[in-house]
């Protein structure tokens, strides 16, 4: 099996290409570059054109040029993701259980309506529209019942029904949902989603060569209609993939996230080196993210 390592840009910070070039270029001999509004020359580089909350546009416009790489298997991060320095494209298929040509990983596929907790994108996924004026997709994207079926296929059980109580309890994001909304729920104090949605932390994943044609229609759909990327992405893979798709609960190695300030400590003993960061990786980390490199020598 091949892979094409691709790293993707949510904004357009072109000085950390070299930097990105310099850390995987001997891990890895195809890689490519997804950079928003890129006006450069560099061969590596595919420029897109979309909205970062809904990056899986990036894809669905680069996979025409990912496709002429011939690759088995594309290998996605963001690039302020950092491997572990053992994946490269001899290791990567081992790390991330792919045990076919048609495996793809993710790191988790959490059906939306087990979702408890007060996050505002539940409500761009509330509001959905397949049919909005403007997007003709409704004949492209499978059915609800064939969606219900490749969600099933994965072992995943999706209600289209879920406690508003549970979903948008939190001051934090009570007062964004539309008047209308709320009229309409203190009546049925039940949310009701259109379609099958999943979500997951989406800045690593991959797909195989197989899955990407059809995975990539699906995430330019859900970026036509403005799905929030962490609903769009998993789902997309969902709905495209025709073999079980792997999640970092069937692997030994997890990502290593930090999403506040105080889970940074954990990197402090690095001093911001990435020689030594690369040199003591800690062997359970699959991956460390963010790491932005400006920060770091």
């Amino acid at each position: 099996m091949t892979v094409t390592l691709v790293i993707l840009f949510n904004h357009q910070y072109n000085h950390n290409l070299p930097k990105l070039r310099q850390l995987y270029a001997a891990r890895f001999s195809s890689i490519q570059f997804i950079v928003p509004f890129y006006t450069g020359t560099d061969d590596d580089v595919i420029a897109v054109y979309e909205h970062s909350f809904q990056f899986q546009g990036y894809i669905a416009q680069a996979t025409r040029q990912l496709l002429q790489l011939a690759a088995t298997h594309y290998l996605i991060i963001g690039d302020d993701v950092l491997l572990h320095p053992s994946i490269n494209e001899h290791t990567y298929s081992k790390h991330f259980g792919l045990v076919s040509s048609h495996t793809n990983f993710v790191p988790s596929l959490t059906p939306i309506h087990t979702i408890t907790r007060n996050w505002q994108p539940m409500l761009n996924a509330l509001q959905l529209n397949r049919s909005l004026k403007g997007v003709e997709v409704t004949h492209i994207l499978p059915s609800y019942e064939q969606a219900i079926a490749l969600f099933q296929a994965q072992n995943l059980v999706f209600r289209n029904k879920a406690s508003f109580k549970a979903s948008f309890s939190g001051k934090n994001i009570v007062h964004l949902i539309p008047t209308l909304i709320k009229k309409k729920l203190a009546k049925k104090p039940l949310l009701r989603y259109d379609y099958p949605l999943a979500m997951s932390y989406s800045d690593v994943l991959v797909v195989s060569s197989g899955t990407l044609p059809l995975f990539a229609q699906y995430c330019g759909i859900w970026a036509s209609l403005g799905l929030f990327v962490e609903f769009a992405i998993p789902t997309a893979l969902i709905l495209a993939s025709t073999s079980t798709i792997i999640t970092e609960a069937q692997l030994p190695q997890k990502g290593l996230t930090l999403w506040h300030a105080q889970d940074e400590a954990i990197l402090h003993p690095y001093k911001h080196s990435l020689e030594a960061l690369q040199q003591h990786f800690n062997a359970d980390w699959l991956y460390i993210h963010p790491i932005k490199l400006s920060k770091w020598k």
